[in-house]
This record gives C-alpha cells, structure tokens and sequence, in this order.
C-alpha cells in the first residue's frame, strides 16, 4: 500500500487539535504539528482507514469509546524516560520524605501510597518502590502501593512486564540495576518480583474527570513531564484535581522544567539539596478556604489564560511557560508552550522562518532520543549517524550515539564514538566517565584506570555541589564517589 498522504490544510489541523484536546487533553500547537500529524496517520491505517482526511472526517462526527481513545492516544504520546531520573528528587525521598512519612504513621496506619502520573514504561514507579524498599527497613510489615497510570495502554503493557534494556538505565546509580534486577536474555534486565509486587499500573485518561480508580488521601504524588503537554485550560482542571488527590502535608512533584509555576501556587515550596519540590500544608489550604469570594483561583485561573510565548519581544508578564527550563531531555522551550488551538499564528510575510543551527541541533537530539526510548535502536542510530554528519563539531551527539552502540550491543563502535567525543571536547568529562565504566565492563584494567583518573583529574576545578553537564544532575561529588569506587574495584582486583 502506498504510503498515506500526510498533508494537512490549516482548518483540518485546527479540527483535530480540538477533537484531541477535547478527549484526551492533549497539546498539539503548531510547532508539534509535524509530531502530531505522523502518529496522526499510523492512527489512521490502525483504525481501517486509508486517507488521513477521512479518518480525521470519522473523528470529528465520532463520539469514541474508552478503549478508542486509548487506542489513539497511543499514537500521539511519546515515552522518554529512564530509571532514577533527577536523581536529586529521589535523595529527597530517601533522606528525608520517606523517612518523615514512616515516622509519623509507624503509630497507626502503617500506610503508604504514591501515584505516579504519566508513568510511562514504569522505570518512575519501579525507582518509586525502590526508593522505598532502601529506605524502609521493616517494609515487609507495611501496607505500601505504588499506583502507576498512564493514558497509553502500549506502555503499561511493557511497564507490567518490568523486562528492560541498557538504555533504561542511562544515568542511574550502578547499584541500582544489580541489586534491585536479574538478567532475563542477553539484552533484557527484569525487576525482582518484591519491588514489581509494590506497584499496580493501570491505563487512565486523566481527562476522564474524576481520576477513575484513584482514591484520595495520596502521601506522594508524581507528575513529571505530563502537564507540560496539555492544554492550559486541562492543566487548571487536572492540578486542581491532584491537588485534592493529594492528603494533608502530602507531597507533589514536577520535573525540573515545570518549576515555579503560578498554578502551583497553593502548594507550600520546600527547597532540598539540588531538588524543589511542593507540599500540601494545611496553611495553603486554609488560604484557599478563607478566600470566600474565590479571588485566589480566579486569578490562577486568569494567570493560565495569559500564557505568552518564552521570548517575546513585547516584553510580557512571566507566566507558566516562560517559568518552565528547559529539560535535561532535550524539550524546547517553545515545545512546552501551552495555547488553545484557536487559529494559527498569523505570518508577517511569505518568507518561511529560518531556524537557527542550535534549534536544529536541538530538534535532531529530540527526534533520536525519541526513537532510542521507543526501541527503534536501528533507526536512532541512522537519524544519529545523519546528525553528526550536519553537526561534526558537536561533541554530545557523539555521546549520544555510544549509548545507542551499547544498547546494540555495539562495545567497539562505542568506544570509537566515546573518543570521538572527548576529542572534540578533550575536558568532556562525562564522555572520560562512560570510557571508563564501559572499559570497566569489558575488564581492560589499565584503560578504565585511565579513564577514570581523568575525570578525577577534571573534577577537581569544581566544588563538590556543582552539578556536572549532561550527568543528568550528578553532582562533583557524586561523580569523584563513583570514579573512586571503580578504580579502588579495579586495583583490588589486581
């Protein structure tokens, strides 16, 4: 069959973002049009039909049942995560919120529940009960769930299975995957059935108002990388009702990028060590009651109504968007804009608008970094392999490609890319550290001395807080701690 024509007039475009955002909240402004009209068509051949206007026709007269809209949904979502991610949240948890919550319930109800929103694949919900399991020593005399949703059944269905390759644990603590994983094949790692028997996963729209299956009087609420992509209107809606999800003193977390958001402005803001994160007191609370003539969410809601986009020149108000940072996942910032498909941006002229070379740089990683997350190894490495040829100079791209190579089995194609990358960056030191750790696996003694020396080496212009670039939010410290670990490994070895 010939491959389905994916041209879209502007009035179509506008037609779907409606219906979409109608049934599932989704996002789609005109900069993710190209995104959305791709998996638009997949959709379409997957539903029976052949032209996308038609299908698109189907989806504005049709009002779709629940599996229809998950069956959609499927489509338009994509999946970037891996195990421990911002670790510095998870340092939290461990050090101080989970150990605070044990504390006060250890004299009644011992109860614990986290939900974790937009769960993915479940590497978020398996590090939740991870971080749980290392921090709770009488765990097994508890009554813990980690809750796991998401609105994409193909997900959850790999997020059950609990099998995953090496490149879930991009970035994780080395601990993490030998202790808490057996090795199910040659490529796959499963987790131990102790920690998979504390999460349940099930599918939800959380556009289906009230959540569905979720209970109130949660302790910890994860919701990372999920409101960035609705609608504002959706996102109001959906964080008032999280907000009442949550119990008193309850914890709500957002990733890095969503940070200092006026909606979330009925939280208490709490500062931890390299990570900010929000608690429902009963100060904020009684804030809200006492506010009788509704003046505080009416101007939330009033705020969300007035996003602009990040780096107008009109020089507008901050709001929710240009509060938002960019990602460490490569999320741009005029990707996380949130508008109401109303009409398109009206042009100045004829002229298409030429994207810079860094934005272009930006957009390639996204793209491979989506591939690589979705499993399509193969092809992330060609879309790869096709950046670097435009953008030889870019040292992380290098990187990038060796997590793939490894992912593919592919050691000496890896450690080819790894040299590449610290030859165009010589003071790249996570490119040094994934030299040294691969060396390490592969049992060459003399080069992961060698490799790890270095970054001992380059760590030490730094203070020990300073948070390394590319590590995912590792820490000097942390880096050097891991570094020395491995080679005291090695040299007792010897």
């Amino acid at each position: 069959m010939k491959q389905m024509d994916q041209n879209l007039t502007d009035a179509e475009f506008l037609a779907v973002c409606r219906v979409i955002e109608t049934i599932t909240g989704l996002n789609f402004p005109e900069e993710r049009r190209t995104m959305m009209v791709k998996g638009l068509s997949h959709a379409a051949v997957d539903f029976g039909f052949y032209k996308l206007s038609d299908f698109i026709g189907w989806l504005r007269v049709t009002i779709l049942n629940k599996a229809q809209i998950e069956k959609l949904a499927s489509f338009l979502t994509v999946s970037e995560t891996y195990f421990w991610r911002e670790p510095k949240v998870f340092d939290a948890l461990t050090s101080s919120i989970i150990p605070a919550l044990v504390n006060l319930k250890r004299g009644s109800v011992r109860k614990i529940r986290i939900w974790s929103v937009g769960c993915s694949t479940g590497e978020e919900p398996y590090s939740l009960a991870i971080a749980l399991h290392r921090t709770i020593a009488d765990i097994a005399e508890w009554d813990i769930k980690v809750i796991a949703t998401d609105i994409n059944p193909k997900v959850i269905e790999k997020a059950k299975a609990g099998q995953y390759g090496q490149w879930s644990f991009r970035n994780s603590p080395l601990w993490l995957k030998s202790r808490y994983f057996n090795l199910h094949s040659e490529k796959k790692y499963e987790i131990i059935p102790e920690i998979k028997a504390l999460v349940s996963f099930s599918v939800l729209n959380l556009a289906s108002l009230p959540f569905r299956g979720i209970q109130n009087g949660m302790d910890i609420i994860f919701c990372r990388n999920v409101l960035m992509y609705l609608t504002d209107g959706w996102i109001k809606m959906i964080s008032d009702s999280l907000f009442k999800t949550l119990s008193y003193n309850g914890w709500f977390v957002v990733s890095s990028c969503e940070l200092g958001s006026r909606l979330f402005s009925q939280y208490e803001t709490v500062q931890f060590p390299g990570a900010i994160l929000y608690r429902k007191s009963k100060k904020e609370i009684a804030s809200i009651r006492d506010d009788s003539h509704g003046e505080h969410l009416t101007k939330i809601i009033k705020d969300s109504q007035s996003f602009r986009k990040v780096g107008s020149e009109s020089g507008g108000n901050p709001d929710l968007k240009s509060e938002f940072r960019p990602s460490k996942s490569g999320i741009t910032i005029d990707q996380l804009r949130i508008s109401e498909p109303t009409s398109l941006p009206e042009k100045t002229d004829n002229k298409p608008e030429m994207k810079s070379e860094g934005d272009l740089l930006q957009e390639s990683r996204t793209m491979i970094l989506s591939l690589a997350d979705r499993g399509e190894l193969e092809e992330a490495l060609s879309k790869c392999n096709s950046a670097i040829e435009s953008f030889k100079l870019a040292a992380d791209l290098y990187l990038l490609r060796a997590s793939i190579q490894l992912e593919l089995n592919k050691s000496t194609d890896a450690i080819t890319s790894l040299r590449q990358a610290i030859y165009l960056s010589p003071d790249h030191i996570m490119g040094h550290f994934a030299l040294g750790r691969l060396f390490m696996g592969l049992g060459n003694t003399k080069n992961t001395k060698r490799y790890f020396s270095n970054v001992l080496g380059m760590t030490e212009k730094y203070g020990k807080d300073d948070i390394i670039p590319e590590s995912e939010g590792l820490s000097v410290m942390e880096i050097r701690d891991i570094a020395n670990k491995n080679l005291q490994l090695v040299i007792n070895n010897e």
